[in-house]
């Protein structure tokens, strides 16, 4: 009986030896790589440059540590991974390379396969890249992956500036897999490059109805959608097509308001519409502009304003808006030229004025009337560019004006009333009002 347990002890000692040099040997070490496994991938999706150095140390660590366990070639396979991503092409393709002398299932054996080929093609080796994709395309069922080649494919066609080819790519990429993230925004970049830009902005719009408030990129999804709205808006406005240009213009104002690209757009259409003399709609676009939360164009937008009130005549108002900006924009250009409006304008008053003081009657009769004229029925007079002389109802001595009369037309003439100075000129009567 005594031998009995003596016998039962020595085999729980053995077998308590035989589990601590298991759990020593393999499944401690197994858990830790699992571990540092989960860290690593974790960092990984940060793809912040320093988040990526971490990546990279704790899948060098498993690899160097627990080359034994299971997990070894899954950390060599995203350290590749983190490699790629920082850059390090050639040192993604030797991990990926080394994964070949593993025993990988037919999901890894794929995944290395699409990505040397993928990293063929950065390298220029185009034609092996491309073999290697369409080989890939013949075996696998993987409709993810095959979405992944397709986005590939379309990336790729767009380097080489096939525009068509690279959009048919990305839409069978969202065909094979319509949750990719990275095909719906590459197919809106290069629908935009198409000028397919309404196209695009419905891509846009549905990647953020699904991923707006999951995906952390998203500040720069929509700063890039903010920016190709921009960008087709002011490609319109150089190229003098104002009507359209406004119309990309206002979307941003709709979508993104206290965004630079709205300040900017805010700006351009109060250009527009002052130049069009559509005054009301400029104060408006004016107003909006000057009272957001973003100050980049609050000194130009103030100078737009004081001109449009001197355009519509309003030169108290002009002069108050041109001392404001002086005030709120201090040692800048637009405060130099506000005080050079402000300035104009206080001589403009004080001639007016001075003017106004003989309440004669001035009848138009320049001496140096060169011809006289009709043109389609209406009466047109041609003068010289040199000062107009006139003479007054009191007295037949002429007098001298300090205004020098412009013709109205590029072709010399003058064909409707027209303010130079502050002297109205009225053809049917031929007088000048004061």
């Amino acid at each position: 009986m005594r031998n009995l347990y003596i016998l039962t002890g020595f085999i729980i000692i053995g077998v308590s030896l035989g589990f601590f040099t298991i759990n020593k040997e393999y499944l401690s070490p197994t858990r830790e790589a699992k571990a540092l496994l989960s860290t690593g991938k974790l960092y990984l999706e940060q793809s912040s440059k320093e988040s990526l150095k971490i990546a990279v140390e704790k899948f060098s660590k498993i690899i160097s540590s627990f080359s034994k366990t299971p997990h070894a070639k899954d950390a060599l396979y995203y350290l590749g991974e983190a490699y790629e991503k920082m850059g390090l092409h050639e040192a993604a393709l030797k991990k990926y390379q080394e994964l070949k002398n593993f025993n990988t299932d037919i999901d890894m054996t794929e995944k290395i396969k699409f990505k040397i080929s993928k990293i063929k093609i950065m390298q220029s080796y185009a034609d092996e890249g491309l073999n290697g994709f369409m080989s890939l395309l013949s075996s696998t069922k993987n409709p993810q992956l095959r979405s992944e080649v397709y986005n590939e494919l379309g990336k790729y066609y767009k380097k080489i500036g096939d525009l068509n080819s690279s959009e048919r790519n990305f839409r069978i990429a969202l065909v094979e897999y319509s949750r990719s993230k990275e095909a719906q925004l590459n197919l809106a970049r290069v629908l935009i490059d198409l000028g397919k830009n309404n196209e695009a902005y419905m891509v846009y719009e549905n990647y953020l109805a699904f991923y707006s408030d999951i995906d952390p990129q998203i500040s720069e999804i929509l700063k890039q959608y903010r920016q190709e709205i921009f960008e087709a808006g002011n490609k319109l406005y150089q190229h003098k097509e104002y009507s359209e240009a406004i119309n990309y213009f206002s979307l941003l104002t709709k979508k993104f308001k206290n965004t630079e690209e709205n300040e900017k757009s805010l700006y351009l259409t109060s250009k527009i519409l002052l130049d069009q003399k559509n005054y009301n709609e400029a104060l408006a676009a004016l107003e909006e502009l000057l009272n957001n939360n973003i100050n980049t164009y609050n000194p130009q937008a103030l100078l737009l304003k004081g001109e449009l009130f001197f355009r519509q005549k309003e030169y108290k108002k002009a002069s108050s808006i041109f001392s404001e900006a002086q005030i709120k924009f201090p040692n800048t250009k637009e405060a130099l030229t506000a005080k050079e409006w402000e300035e104009e304008i206080r001589r403009f008053l004080i001639d007016k004025e001075n003017l106004t003081h003989d309440k004669s009657e001035l009848i138009m009769e320049p001496e140096n009337i060169v011809n006289s004229q009709t043109k389609d029925n209406e009466k047109s007079i041609e003068i010289s560019k040199e000062p107009a002389i006139f003479k007054t109802n009191s007295s037949n001595e002429p007098v001298e004006l300090e205004y020098t009369i412009l013709p109205a037309n590029d072709d010399d003439t003058i064909t409707q009333p027209i303010l130079q100075g502050d002297i109205e000129i009225d053809n049917n009567s031929n007088t000048i009002l004061p």
